[in-house]
C-alpha cells in the first residue's frame, strides 16, 4: 500500500536535528529559542515547527540559490506564539510543513559521522499543515 504524504513528512523528520541555517541555536547545552518571544527552549519542550523541503532542481532564479536539497527547519516556537498556519513568503517551488514536536535530548550523527551528544532532535511529531509544491510536470 503506498504511504501518504502525512505517513511519509511525519517519518521523514522524526528524530532530525533541531537546527538549520535559519535557526538560532545555542549549541552550548542544545537549546533554541521561540521565534516570537525568545523564551529559552530545552528538551522535553513542546514545540511548534515550520520545516521547509528544498528542491535545487526546481530554483526558478526567484529567490536566493540554495544547492542542498531536504527538510530543515525555518522556525522554531514555544505553543504560546505558534503561527496560525504558513504564510505567503515561503518559495513556491518548496515544501512546507507545520508540526507540533517535542524536543528530544537524543544527539545526532551529522554527514560525516561524529556524533552531538547535546544536540536536541524532533519526537512525538503531530502535522499540524502541509503544503506540497506543484511537481514540474503539473
Amino acid at each position: 500500500m503506498p504511504e501518504n504524504t502525512t505517513d511519509r513528512v511525519l517519518r521523514e523528520l522524526t528524530g532530525r536535528v533541531a537546527d538549520g541555517a535559519a535557526l538560532r541555536t545555542e549549541y552550548d547545552g542544545g537549546r533554541l529559542r521561540c521565534v516570537h518571544c525568545r523564551t529559552t527552549l530545552n528538551a522535553n519542550d513542546e514545540v511548534v515547527v515550520v520545516v521547509r523541503k528544498h528542491y535545487p532542481e526546481r530554483w526558478d532564479g526567484e529567490f536566493p540559490k540554495d544547492d542542498t536539497e531536504g527538510w530543515e527547519p525555518s522556525g522554531v516556537w514555544c505553543p504560546e506564539h505558534a503561527p496560525e498556519g504558513l504564510d505567503d513568503r515561503r518559495c513556491p517551488r518548496d515544501d512546507y510543513v507545520v508540526v507540533s514536536a517535542t524536543l528530544e535530548p537524543t544527539g545526532y550523527h551529522d554527514a560525516y559521522g561524529i556524533y552531538h551528544a547535546d544536540e536536541l532532535t524532533f519526537g512525538g511529531l503531530s502535522v499540524e499543515e502541509i503544503s506540497l509544491a506543484p511537481d514540474d510536470d503539473e
